[in-house]
């Protein structure tokens, strides 16, 4: 183990310094001792959600309020209508998201719902609509999904 002194004879240790440097690269997670994220403090950042997405943890990325909402009124009645209208067998349709992650302005989220697909072809299709203006977007892993029944992407503009 490497130590370090700082100017005020404070001795700081590999792992103490790491903290120090992941709480001010991505100050709106909080880390447990493994520096694994175990939970958003407020409105996270394009960055912080990179991370968030790469490593999968299994932790709420709305705000209460939001996830509140989402528990009282969410329902996937709205998406079943819109996706109806279209009467191709195939088809997506991008929707701003209304119980959105808890994320910094201006970043937006929104959805894209699949209708005639199935998880592995979204997953597997190289070319989504809807991707070319996208700061990110993913497909979230089978058990962190909230709504199973409709194949969707998430989108980050």
């Amino acid at each position: 183990m490497t130590t370090f002194q700082l100017h005020d004879k404070t001795i700081l240790t590999d792992k103490e310094i790491a903290r120090r440097m992941i709480n001010k690269l991505y100050p709106n997670i909080t880390f447990n001792y493994r520096f694994r994220p175990i939970r958003i403090t407020g409105p996270i950042s394009l960055p912080e959600l990179k991370l968030i997405i790469r490593l999968r943890p299994s932790i709420e990325l709305r705000s209460k309020r939001t996830l509140t909402a989402y528990k009282r009124y969410g329902n996937i009645k709205q998406i079943q209508e819109e996706l109806s209208k279209n009467h191709l067998k195939k088809t997506i349709i991008r929707l701003e998201n209304n119980y959105p992650y808890n994320l910094q302005q201006p970043l937006k989220h929104y959805i894209a719902w699949c209708k005639g697909y199935t998880w592995k072809e979204i997953e597997e299709h190289k070319e989504l609509p809807f991707i070319n203006n996208a700061k990110l977007y993913w497909i979230n892993t089978s058990n962190q999904r909230s709504i199973t029944t409709i194949p969707h992407y998430h989108l980050i503009y």
